[in-house]
């Protein structure tokens, strides 16, 4: 006896012989284009359409898995299509009716399976929301200005970057900051020779070690204009249209260049989301789909059009990054963590900041700050800072402790070296001397690119 292929079987599908039907009603008649089309086009929907049909016929046979792939393979020509037509026209209206059908129909196929999955199962970008979906037929696409409206917030003129660091305010970093400050300037220095300036620049390093502060120091100094993108600002919550966002992301720093006559500088926040290698087999086509934009708008990167355009693409994990992408960027520069005598100038500065304040009534004298530099090796400036809020934090639990026990209150008292010493033993580094070294590992290959 047979064994039916599948006994699990989705509403509005029903099962005989364990044979399952077409999900719905036959396959609709394909719209015709009465507009001219490019025959790529015209080609790419034919391909669409007997995807289409064989995604019916598989489902008919029982063929659950096959059917859903021959859906999706439609569904994607079918919503890039309609990227390229008058979203307004008549033909637009028919195909995203068929789109919106062939999506229903997807998702009975999997409910059928018994995965219950949505359909964003097929097109999320790894991290992206899980709730992400083709969009409804009905609803357009977003417009060009709606999609570049949505950088506006991402905007920082001089004036917001007044309360930033200047570049000579931040500690260590010194060869980040030279080789930083070296290739962004030399278009304002030298505009006649801009073409060759070192425009793409990947910026890497352990979290905390200032990147971001680092990029809006030489916005800040330069006078320019900061753009500061994370990279799930470009990933849409609908199928395709993250490729449009990269386009936008680039349109508005090109006309906010125009605009105003000053640099523009985008730093782009955790790029290894969206330009991990594709030879990952974990990478996702959409995530492809992104980089592949991304990539195409750095080969235009020394036009005239962009030549005052500066792209920092900042990461924590530069050895994932897509080797395409690397060769496209100019330059790669090491936030490394700081050393020794950084760290001690790191601790006295923020220690400075808390006598300011009203709660913090000084480091005691048993406290040696250079001894506490050396024993914070491999800490970031992020996590000093830490340390020190910590100490102060264990001087107000100790009050609090006291009060609850006895009902009295007691003063505040300075910091000790027991504070520290907890603070430490509480906090540890986050990155370990093995990923310190392969950050290294990585500086030394970059160099050789």
């Amino acid at each position: 006896m047979t064994r039916p292929h599948n006994r699990r079987t989705a509403k509005g599908l029903s099962k005989v012989n364990g044979v399952l039907p077409t999900p719905t009603k036959p396959t609709p008649n394909f719209p015709h284009f009465e507009i001219k089309h490019s025959a790529s086009l015209r080609e790419s929907l034919v391909i669409g359409n007997q995807n289409f049909k064989e995604a019916y016929r598989l489902s008919k046979v029982g063929k659950l898995r096959e059917s859903k792939e021959a859906f999706a393979k439609a569904i994607g020509i079918f919503t890039d299509a309609l990227q390229q037509i008058d979203p307004k026209s008549q033909e637009a209206t028919r195909l995203r009716n068929i789109r919106s059908k062939a999506v229903l129909d997807m998702k009975r196929v999997e409910q059928a399976i018994g995965e219950g999955q949505l359909i964003s199962s097929l097109f999320n970008v790894g991290f992206v929301n899980p709730q992400s979906q083709l969009r409804p037929a009905g609803v357009d696409d977003e417009s060009e200005d709606k999609l570049e409206a949505q950088f506006s917030s991402s905007i920082s003129d001089n004036k917001k970057l007044v309360d930033e660091l200047s570049i000579n305010e931040i500690v260590g970093l010194d060869s980040a900051k030279s080789e930083l400050r070296t290739a962004i300037e030399f278009n304002k220095v030298f505009p006649e020779y801009a073409t060759d300036a070192k425009t793409r620049i990947v910026l890497y390093g352990p979290p905390g070690t200032g990147k971001t502060a680092l990029a809006k120091a030489v916005a800040k100094d330069m006078d320019a204009v900061f753009m500061n993108v994370s990279s799930d600002q470009l990933v849409s919550r609908y199928f395709g249209e993250s490729k449009q966002k990269v386009n936008a992301m680039f349109n508005v720093a090109k006309k906010k260049q125009k605009e105003t006559g000053k640099p523009v500088i985008i730093f782009l926040d955790e790029v290894d989301d969206i330009a991990k290698s594709r030879d990952n087999e974990n990478v996702h086509e959409a995530t492809k789909g992104i980089l592949n934009r991304l990539i195409a708008e750095l080969d235009g990167f020394n036009n005239a059009d962009s030549k005052n355009i500066t792209l920092i693409a900042s990461t924590n994990k530069p050895w994932t990054l897509d080797s395409a992408f690397l060769q496209r960027m100019d330059q790669a520069i090491y936030a490394d963590p700081p050393d020794k005598e950084d760290r001690l100038d790191i601790l006295k500065i923020h220690i400075e900041k808390m006598k300011k304040q009203n709660d913090f009534a000084g480091i005691d004298k048993d406290v040696n700050i250079r001894k506490l530099a050396s024993l914070t090796e491999g800490y970031t400036g992020r996590e000093l800072k830490k340390i020190i809020d910590k100490a102060k934090k264990n001087v107000k639990d100790e009050m609090m402790t006291i009060y609850m026990t006895t009902g009295q209150k007691s003063k505040l008292r300075p910091v000790n070296q027991i504070d520290f010493n907890n603070a430490l033993s509480e906090i540890p580094p986050t990155i370990s001397r093995r990923e310190i070294e392969r950050f290294e590992r990585f500086s030394i290959y970059s160099k050789k690119k």
